[in-house]
Order: structure tokens, then sequence, then C-alpha cells
């Protein structure tokens, strides 16, 4: 019998049902203890044939569509014994939710890959893809410390196989997280190497925006210590660096950050000047690019004492970002400079 007559007596036996005709069509069991029933009365080794088939159809048909399935064809390699193969696919599947804003199907793609990952693996740049994943994709709403632990074992184990780029990522990442849990380069061995090799990686693969990195950081710490001048100073030169080389989330992100500074000092017109700069830029970015340009306005406005413009500029940004996931953006969101690690 051919497909289409088997599909036919399981739909008219009740067995089964149509999901979708459109963009293809789908069956599914009408029920899941009937799933459950046919599933279990294969012999497990049938069951681990069907899936590496099911898995190889799916490359062999749909070969534009592999990073879209590919969460699809992990669980058909893993079902089949492949981990190989299956953390290989987890790796785009994370990767495509990252472009999707599914943050947190992301890390769970991430952190299955590296359970995955035989420990003799030679596939350094695939370790360290789904690291820089889960630090990427889960900042905002998981420990700070495995993601830690992960990008550091990499980094060790692999960090002179990798490639280039990516570990310059990883070191940022390192940077960054250790920066987002309290610590600072000047207390902090650990950060400073880090932040260390993130610029020295960096200008070896001709990232205009290495050097800025440093500055960026130690900028936005002095700004929210108090040091305002010399956070000013530092994240004005950061942000020469940037412009024109960087993406707009960057630029907007590191602009805002110093109009913020420049409004705190008192010195306003810097402050305009900044975001007036600036704007261009973030209007050639995305919702988030054009978002942080506001939250930077409203700040400028309430230290200026327009109480009325600003509260209503704040209140509209508020809104704003409750129609974008909450995950993705916060004020040290994933902007300057670490969005251009966004793939």
């Amino acid at each position: 019998m051919s497909a289409n007559a088997d599909l036919g007596t399981l739909e008219a036996s009740g067995l089964i049902q149509v999901a979708a005709v459109q963009p293809e069509l789908e069956y599914l069991f009408r029920h899941a203890l009937v799933q459950d029933a046919a599933y279990s009365s294969l012999l497990k080794q049938d069951r681990r044939s069907l899936h590496q088939l099911a898995a190889e159809t799916l490359l062999a048909i749909y070969p534009d569509r592999q990073r879209e399935l590919a969460a699809v064809i992990a669980m058909h390699f893993e079902q089949a014994g492949d981990s190989a193969r299956a953390a290989e696919h987890l790796v785009v599947a994370g990767e495509h939710a990252v472009e999707r804003f599914a943050t947190r199907e992301a890390v769970s793609s991430f952190a299955r890959a590296l359970e995955l990952l035989p420990a003799d693996d030679s596939r350094v740049d695939l370790r360290m893809r789904a690291a820089i994943g889960i630090a990427r994709a889960g900042w905002t709403f998981t420990g700070l410390g495995g993601a830690i632990d992960a990008l550091e074992r990499v980094l060790a184990t692999g960090g002179d196989k990798a490639d280039r780029r990516l570990v310059a990522d990883a070191y940022f990442w390192v940077a960054f997280l250790r920066r987002m849990r309290g610590e600072t380069p000047e207390k902090n061995p650990e950060m400073r190497h880090a932040l260390e090799q993130a610029e020295v990686v960096g200008a070896e693969i001709g990232d205009p925006a290495a050097h800025a990195i440093p500055k960026a950081f130690m900028g936005a710490g002095a700004m929210f210590n108090g040091e305002l001048r010399k956070g000013a100073q530092l994240l004005s030169e950061a942000l020469e660096e940037m412009l024109g080389t960087s993406d707009p989330l960057s630029t907007a992100l590191l602009s805002g950050l110093l109009a913020m500074t420049y409004a705190r000092l008192g010195d306003f017109a810097a402050a305009e000047s900044v975001l007036a700069r600036s704007r261009f830029i973030a209007e050639q970015g995305d919702e988030i690019a054009r978002l942080d340009q506001m939250i930077a306005r409203s700040d400028l406005l309430l230290e200026r004492g327009d109480i009325e413009e600003g509260s209503a500029l704040a209140f509209e940004c508020a809104a704003s970002s409750e129609e974008l996931p909450w995950e993705r953006h916060a004020w040290l969101g994933e902007g300057a400079p670490w969005r251009r690690f966004r793939r």
C-alpha cells in the first residue's frame, strides 16, 4: 500500500486526523493514548531506525528549511541514539530561537546540546556556540554562575582551537556576566583577564569595537557608581570609537548611557548633543534601539525638571517595552557592544 492509502485507512478508522493543510498536509493522532500505544508497539531498534530515517528524510526533503526544522531534526537524532548529530542541530535550533526572541526555548536547546556533546568531540566551535548561546539568551532569567562556568570551561579546553571570533565573544560574555554579578576588573582578576582577552582577540580579528569594550565597561561602571565625570569621559571615548563602525543598538545604548551621565552632571546641552547625533543611527536599528533612545530622552527631561513631558515619555517607554519580549530588553541588555554578538 502507498503512504496515502495507509493514512486514509488510519483516518477512516478514527485513529488520526488532519491537523493542517497549509503550508503542508499534517496529521496528528486523535488521542495521546493512541500515539503512546502505537509507539510502544515498536521494538526499540525499530524506533531508533524510524527516528534516524525521519531525521534524514527531513534533511533531504527540506534542505532550505533546516534551520526552521532544526529542533525536530535534533529530537529525531537524539531518539535515534545519535547524540553528536542531535547536538549539532540543537545548537542551530537555539540560534534560530534567539532570532525569534524565544529565549527560554533557546537556552533549553543550547543546554541540551552541551549535555549531549561527547567529551571527546573535537567540534570546539560547536561547544563554544552553545555556551555563548546560553549566556546571550539567558542572562536575564537564568543563574549567571552556570553560564560563566560553561564559558570558562569551554575556553579552557578549546579556546586555542576555536574560531577567534567565537573566542572573543566568549571572553566578552564572561566579562559581561561577571560585571552583572557585581564584580569589577579592578578587584576581580578573572573579569580583568576576560576583558583584556576580549580586547586582544577582537583587535586580532579586526573588530572595530575591540578597544571600545573596556572603556564602555569601565564608563558604565563608573557612571552607576556615581563617578559621573570619569564615566562621561570613558563613555564618550568608547562612543567615538564605535560611531560608524558598530551596530545601531550598541550605539543607541552607549549614547543613552552617556546622555544620562551628562544629564546627571547638569550638562543638558551635551546630553542633547549626544542624543541628536545618535538619533539617526538608532532609527536605522530595530525597536529596541529606538526604545533605548526614548528611555534616554525621558531621563534627560526628568533630570532637567520637565516632569510632565518626561513622565509622559517614560510611560510611553513602559508601554512600548510591554509589547517586546521582556527577557530581551533591559537598560543594560543585549547592547553596547554585546548586541554585535547576536548572530
